[in-house]
């Protein structure tokens, strides 16, 4: 894989990784029914981020992490790189290892729901449906890590932003100002006296 190449695959890896994270954990993680006697049929949901919050926060530094391999210099990539590594290994544990979070989410959300009365909300968490949402951001997170790894290992040799994109130098800068100035009041000057300032 040449350089240019595995700078590609670890920006469009990782913005994957982490969209897709980030999309799975903010969808629904457990949903339960309530169907009781004299009330309205109930749909209760509780999403990933409900249960798992601090798992929501880390895709978004796989996410953040992902574009800031583009600008960042060889040594600081690493850093990045790192960053991206540790925050997708905690959020593919903080979601592996979410199921109890989740129950007592959900139950918190029955107890809150007028519909809820007169069910038995432990039977119902036991009853809930888990959508497939949860696994998205297990491996999404999983995917981010196989990013991390890879900048760690290889984003030293990757290609930075050419230097047109730094930022000038005080000395220079203050010299490109003067000599654009002088020869801007040359043009004037010469217009002022009825010559071609072009010819």
């Amino acid at each position: 894989m040449t350089d240019r190449r595995g700078l590609v695959v670890a920006l469009v890896g990782g913005l994957a990784a982490g969209g897709l994270a980030l999309l799975g954990v903010s969808r629904p993680w457990a949903t339960v029914d309530i169907v009781a006697a004299g009330v309205p049929r109930s749909t209760i949901e509780t999403a990933g981020t409900s249960a798992v919050p601090w798992v929501g926060a880390l895709t978004l530094v796989v996410l953040t992490g992902a574009l800031a391999i583009i600008p960042t210099g060889p040594a600081a990539r690493r850093v990045v790189g790192a960053l991206v590594l540790l925050a997708a290994m905690g959020a593919a544990v903080g979601t592996l290892l979410a199921g109890p979070a989740i129950d007592d989410a959900l139950a918190g959300d029955l107890a809150q729901s007028p519909a809820s009365g007169g069910v038995d909300d432990q039977a119902m968490v036991d009853a809930a449906d888990h959508p497939p949402w949860r696994w998205l951001t297990l491996g999404a997170s999983v995917a981010g890590v196989a990013v991390g790894l890879l900048v760690v290992a290889h984003g030293h040799r990757w290609p930075t932003m050419g230097s047109r994109y730094d930022a000038p130098t005080r000395a220079g800068g203050a010299d490109d100002t003067a000599s654009k100035g002088s020869d801007d009041a040359d043009l004037w000057k010469a217009m002022d006296e009825g010559r071609d300032p072009t010819a």
